[in-house]
């Protein structure tokens, strides 16, 4: 039985230093491979124009999950002046509904944002346009509203790590 107790113990001890290890040097996605943390050089001011965001073909997300072990993903997110539109096509969107702290990697930095559904239609042709014009009409431009498609990222309303 001490065996068995030993073996957990240094178990739980090589999980709990490999965890520390990941959380310090991030685990940031690889194409369509998900990813834990983000790493990058955190930007603390508020953003007036993500516009900036188009000049990236991908964006990295990390959200925060049920069991406290963050997920990023590389996604495809597009620029105005005043919102970051994300394209929410996956199962990490359901993270988000839970809980909207987001961090988005643009380049090699990061921001702690929140993230909303696009729901107003007026607002949701203006990502799909976004999109479409950023990624060279590869972007299908659906006949009508498709809800949880767009997430919306503001840029004045940074808030706590997810």
């Amino acid at each position: 039985m001490k065996r068995v107790l030993r073996f957990l113990v240094a178990a739980v001890a090589v999980l709990a230093i490999a965890l520390l290890l990941v959380r310090i040097i991030g685990l940031n996605p690889a194409g369509p491979r998900p990813g834990l943390w983000l790493s990058g050089n955190f930007v603390t001011s508020p953003v007036s124009d993500w516009s900036f965001a188009n000049s990236y073909p991908t964006i990295d997300v990390q959200t925060s999950t049920w069991y406290l072990i963050p997920q990023s993903v590389t996604i495809w997110g597009a620029g105005t002046q005043d919102h970051l539109y994300l394209q929410a096509l996956g199962k990490w969107k359901r993270n988000v509904v839970r809980d909207p702290r987001v961090r988005i990697k643009i380049g090699n930095k990061l921001y702690d944002r929140s993230a909303a559904y696009v729901t107003d239609p007026a607002e949701y042709w203006v990502a799909a346009q976004s999109m479409n014009k950023k990624y060279g009409g590869k972007w299908p431009m659906p006949k009508e509203v498709l809800p949880d498609i767009f997430l919306r990222v503001a840029g004045t309303d940074q808030v706590g790590t997810p």
